[in-house]
């Protein structure tokens, strides 16, 4: 398997790493995209990223945009990369009045491949300013919080995306299963 890692300059790397200390996996920064090849992996996660907000419409996320687009294969979007898969989709993301950081409690509103072997209520680690009330018609909520969508998945092709950060391994948290249900996707 090829995993591509799309890096957002996220602060979260020492933590993606040790989370796919198991797989072998290239990373490039989300500058690079265009450069890479992308459709040449089985595979792709998009980071988080503490720099750059959606919400501010700009060319930063165009390549990462055609990416979520015309990538047929597993797509998995972390905070950042879920918020925007979830704005290309027709989402509403919003700015929160507080960052939300810390473990939060989520709850499943629906079942998926993603969420197998996980309870219908756990604990994720959160680090963002931005959140997901609702999504347009081309998104499923899979999970969600008293902060909105904590996690989604697309009707017809195989991309989810997750607002909290999965690489996240605490004693509460449910991080673990579902980065290896996505590496697992499909096998």
């Amino acid at each position: 398997m090829k995993l591509l890692i799309v890096n957002n300059l996220t602060v979260e790397l020492p933590e993606l790493d040790k989370a796919l200390a198991n797989y072998s996996y290239d990373m490039i920064d989300s500058s690079e995209i265009n450069k890479s090849g992308f459709k040449k992996y089985d595979k792709i996660i998009l980071s988080g990223g503490h720099i750059f907000n959606v919400l501010y419409p700009n060319k930063t996320f165009q390549n990462e945009a055609k990416i979520i687009m015309e990538f047929k294969k597993p797509l998995l979007g972390i905070c950042l990369g879920f918020q925007l898969i979830c704005k290309i989709y027709g989402a509403h993301v919003e700015q929160l009045k507080e960052y939300e950081y810390g473990l939060l409690k989520i709850n499943k509103v629906q079942e998926d491949i993603m969420l197998q072997g996980m309870p219908n209520s756990f604990y994720v680690f959160e680090s963002h300013h931005n959140s997901v009330k609702s999504v347009g018609k081309k998104l499923i909520p899979l999970a969600v919080s008293k902060q909105g969508i904590e996690i989604v998945r697309h009707v017809s092709k195989p991309i989810w995306g997750t607002q909290f950060h999965p690489e996240h391994f605490g004693k509460k948290s449910i991080g673990r299963k579902l980065i290896n249900n996505f590496i697992d996707f499909g096998k």
